[in-house]
């Protein structure tokens, strides 16, 4: 059964349209590194808001997609009420306005955006502009100093290339020369970067995902790692919770925590709370606040087991789909994503979890967008 009070292509591409300049802007937004709490980013969410309102009344839905999503604002809002944070209500409706869009002109815009935010401010950083803060930072018994390049801190500016990154394998992995010459240049970028923010999440992260591409192209390996994209995020969220359960004393721990820079302590701090099925209140001030650094404890305490189910589940049924149309690049994302979430807290971030914006298409049946883009001699031999 289909829902729609406006049945017109020309409305529907001017709604598109205008959900695709939203994005443009907070591609902007997020490309400099302003913090949510910012005047403009959160007028930008009312914004999109408005406009989401206004496309929800011009797009056909189906009574199971309106269902579910009614459902699932009325658990976000509840979370909204515990927690105080509007994260969820602003990803919600990045991902209720992605229906119809095109995905590809979605990435191209992402990654133009990125790009030239990420490029002006390292320059204007480098050349003096803007202020390129400086940390010394103790690590192996020894002094680094460390450049945030314009950024917030030195890892913001390490983990948005890695966006950049993530993009540019996305986009170019089914064009065998410029992929090869992308992995090179991103692999030599990513070591330059790397002399100015000693960011080692980072800069390792680039690597293993540089590496995963070029596996993926090993018949032998692929359907090991369509595997791992389905099962990569149970995986870490149950790793998660034995480290910091049962094996928090161990040496492992320890280790793992050292190299991490201790964000699996803040996680075990984390799992001294209740856990609840819509979240917990954290207080997030200058003087006193739990850091989440680890994605995969902050969804089980900050947004509940109901949000927890949900997304795994999402993220697990996408990544079926995934498999099953041997998308390579999809899967070497989706991994590379999930992987760099163990460190950091942007799960529920369209524009650092690119994932959300496939699993948003899968339960719009939007289906084209999972489709193998290698040509068909490539396939098996990609």
């Amino acid at each position: 059964m289909m829902y729609h009070s406006v049945d017109n292509n020309y409305y529907r591409i001017s709604y598109n349209s205008l959900y695709l300049l939203f994005i443009f802007f907070l591609s902007f937004f997020e490309g400099i590194n302003i913090s949510t709490s910012n005047f403009l980013y959160r007028m930008s969410f009312f914004v999109i808001f408005i406009f989401v309102l206004i496309k929800v009344f011009s797009e056909k839905w189906r009574l199971r997609e309106l269902i579910v999503a009614a459902l699932l604002l009325i658990v976000i809002l509840i979370n909204y009420t515990i927690t105080k944070k509007f994260t969820l209500l602003f990803t919600f409706s990045i991902l209720v306005g992605l229906k119809n869009v095109k995905m590809d002109k979605l990435i191209k815009l992402i990654l133009g955006m990125r790009v030239f935010s990420y490029l002006s401010i390292v320059l204007l950083a480098l050349w003096g502009v803007i202020e390129n803060k400086q940390f010394l930072f103790f690590r192996d018994d020894g002094l680094i100093l460390r450049h945030s390049l314009g950024f917030s801190k030195a890892n913001m500016a390490h983990f948005l290339f890695f966006l950049i990154a993530v993009l540019i394998v996305y986009r170019y992995y089914h064009i065998k020369k410029v992929a090869y010459f992308s992995y090179l240049l991103l692999f030599v970028t990513n070591y330059i970067l790397y002399v100015y923010t000693f960011s080692r999440t980072g800069y390792y992260s680039v690597i293993f995902l540089i590496f995963l591409a070029i596996l993926a192209r090993i018949p032998a390996l692929q359907t090991a790692i369509l595997q791992m994209a389905i099962y990569v995020q149970i995986f870490l969220i149950s790793f998660t919770i034995l480290m910091c359960t049962v094996f928090n004393n161990t040496p492992l721990f320890r280790f793992l925590n050292d190299k991490l820079t201790g964000r699996l302590r803040f996680s075990v701090m984390q799992f001294r709370r209740q856990v609840n099925l819509f979240g917990n209140y954290f207080e997030f001030s200058e003087h006193r606040s739990i850091i989440f650094d680890n994605s995969y404890s902050m969804i089980i305490f900050l947004y509940g087991l109901i949000i927890t189910f949900v997304f795994l589940y999402a993220y697990y049924k996408t990544a079926q789909h995934v498999s099953y149309k041997r998308n390579m690049a999809l899967a070497v994302i989706f991994i590379a994503i999930s992987v760099y979430m163990f460190s950091e807290r942007y799960l529920f971030s369209p524009m650092s979890n690119y994932s959300l914006f496939f699993m948003a298409k899968y339960f719009y049946n939007e289906l084209d967008v999972f489709d193998n883009k290698l040509p068909i001699q490539q396939i098996n031999q990609a």
